[in-house]
């Protein structure tokens, strides 16, 4: 059986960075930039796996999975480190 998390990453991997963006929108999460534990990923991870997750550029890991970050996340993770995305940070 899939952990939610790998379950997770199936799903954003048919995603674009803006279709996560606008994921994290609706779902009103905000975070801040360079942070592994509290950027929007990881607090929209964490709601839905129960778990603390941490986002850096190339994984998503939790305390009993870690999991390669398709490309479409780690472009989210670089345009929110960037700014691209202001309407999610704190």
């Amino acid at each position: 059986m899939l952990h939610p998390l790998q379950h997770m990453m199936d799903r954003l991997g048919g995603m674009s960075s803006d279709e996560i963006r606008d994921w994290c929108v609706r779902e009103g999460i905000k975070g801040n930039k360079r942070h592994c534990c509290a950027c929007p990923l990881a607090k929209l991870l964490g709601r839905i796996t129960g778990e603390l997750v941490q986002v850096d550029n190339h994984d998503v890991t939790c305390p009993t999975v870690r999991v390669a970050l398709p490309a479409s996340a780690r472009q989210f993770v670089r345009n929110f480190d960037r700014g691209q995305y202001p309407e999610l940070e704190n």
